[in-house]
């Protein structure tokens, strides 16, 4: 990407579901972590079957996620995606594109890495969100 940086403070996430069972000193640790960047409307974060590593975390506004063309989900604050290419170092499964202008952490493997270890909680919430994405992902190849 090649959208400006801008700093932010863990008071970015603070409130988001995805990490409201850390604790302060954990949240505080999640902020450190990735680059804040401001995403114009229409804008394709990931495309689907590129190689990237990097996981998205949506602060502000909104995106689609489509595969093959097709609507899957719709993203929102406290959302995340790309852990599934960031985890097994493949092709991206899914396109995301930003509806509304938006605000996003982008986290390299490494920071991505970092996150799954602050805390077991947040962890084994994020990877049940990607065990019922990679589900419904099956679901629809099944149909």
């Amino acid at each position: 990407m090649t959208l400006r940086a801008h700093q932010r403070d863990q008071s970015d996430i603070d409130g988001l579901w995805l990490f409201a069972d850390c604790s302060a000193r954990q949240r505080r640790l999640v902020a450190r972590l990735g680059t804040r960047l401001p995403v114009p409307a229409g804008r394709r974060l990931v495309v689907q079957n590129t190689r990237g590593s990097e996981v998205i975390l949506v602060l502000s506004g909104s995106a689609v996620c489509s595969v093959d063309g097709n609507v899957v989900s719709v993203f929102a604050a406290g959302d995340f995606f790309g852990e599934i290419a960031a985890l097994d170092g493949k092709r991206r499964t899914a396109t995301v594109t930003a509806v509304t202008d938006m605000e996003v952490v982008v986290l390299d493997q490494h920071e991505f890495e970092q996150l799954l270890a602050i805390s077991p909680k947040l962890a084994m919430r994020i990877l049940k969100v990607a065990a019922r994405r990679l589900r419904s992902a099956n679901d629809l190849v099944a149909v």
